[in-house]
């Protein structure tokens, strides 16, 4: 067995086995690792183990994000993951750590692999390599069942919200690669006030451009009139929508578009015959969480796939927080 970059190479082969695979998902596939590759700071990495005539029988994705350049890089790089690793039956332990110690070549601050599923072979594997596992939350959406039964999900406070966005005028629909600057603009006013860097226009555009009808980005928006007030940039792939990008304008938060879109949202994925609606990161359990309050209001069910990590070097983790943390403060990140 051996280690082999997919980045730059036939990706066929790579295609077919996220295809495959049970636990394939979006960000284990060359669209996403194609995307990241053109952001400045981001290593995207695809690494795959594979045995005779290049078969692969695992692959971990991820990216190497390097916050701040120059003299701070040391400080502020990080090797993310976006999914568990996938893997054949036959995969080992050994072959594990053949994985991870690549991970360790980019002398990242610390690794942290964000789990899409669990399980207890993979979460003994990951510990044997050193790494540990932290609780953290997710909301899934059913979108098997009915229009209805989705509906009565909704928290009472919310369906009120929905009605008085269209009572108000707000209309939705699915949007393309000619509204990106629109989105782009809302989502930089919402990253701008809460002091977090934001992928550059070009990382959307291409993704509209390059999207096909097995895995994509699509645009949904609410409309006041002509104008787009809120949005949500998702990612489509097998029969799951990953929430990826949203936000609204401010001064249109009374109209509720951040109630309307995302039901709208549903229904389009069950209509479309998708299955799963990923609402994305719901925090810590044991912690509060308003973003994880305002989800759970449209129903859906809370899952704990938590996350994996290994930090280098401890003091210089604590350090690299305490640095972010102050670049965040100065918008300077």
């Amino acid at each position: 067995m051996k280690i082999l970059s997919l980045q730059n190479k036939d990706q066929n082969k790579w295609i077919n086995f996220v295809h495959a695979h049970e636990h394939g998902s979006v960000f284990h596939t060359p669209f996403v690792m194609n995307l990241f590759e053109r952001l400045e700071g981001f290593i995207p990495f695809s690494l795959a183990l594979v045995g005779e005539n290049d078969e692969i029988s695992g692959l971990m994705t991820g990216i190497v994000q390097t916050l701040k350049l120059g003299i701070l890089a040391p400080l502020s790089r990080r090797v993310v993951s976006y999914s568990t690793p996938i893997f054949t039956e036959d995969f080992t332990s050994e072959h594990m750590r053949l994985l991870t110690r690549k991970l360790d070549e980019y002398r990242a601050v610390y690794t942290e692999i964000r789990n899409n599923y669990i399980s207890e072979e993979t979460r003994r594997k990951f510990h044997e390599v050193g790494y540990e596992y932290e609780d953290h939350l997710n909301i899934l959406i059913d979108l098997t069942n009915s229009h209805e039964q989705l509906w009565n999900d909704v928290h009472s406070k919310r369906r009120n919200e929905i009605r008085k966005a269209k009572k108000e005028g707000l209309t939705f629909r699915v949007f393309g690669e000619d509204e990106v600057q629109d989105a782009y603009s809302i989502l930089k006013e919402v990253y701008d006030r809460a002091r977090l860097p934001l992928f550059p226009i070009s990382f959307f555009t291409m993704g509209f451009v390059t999207s096909t009808y097995e895995v994509g980005m699509r645009g949904f928006g609410a409309y006041y009139g002509d104008q787009m007030i809120g949005c949500m940039i998702t990612l489509c792939y097998k029969d799951t929508i990953y929430d990826f990008f949203a936000g609204s304008i401010s001064k249109y938060y009374s109209k509720n578009p951040n109630d309307l879109i995302p039901w709208e949202v549903f229904i389009w994925g069950k209509d479309h015959g998708y299955k799963v609606f990923d609402f994305g990161g719901a925090g810590k359990p044991d912690q509060p969480y308003g973003v994880r309050d305002y989800k759970l209001k449209f129903g859906g069910g809370l899952v704990n796939y938590g996350r994996y990590t290994r930090i280098r070097n401890k003091n210089l983790y604590k350090l690299a927080e305490t640095g972010f943390r102050a670049l965040q403060k100065m918008n300077m990140v």
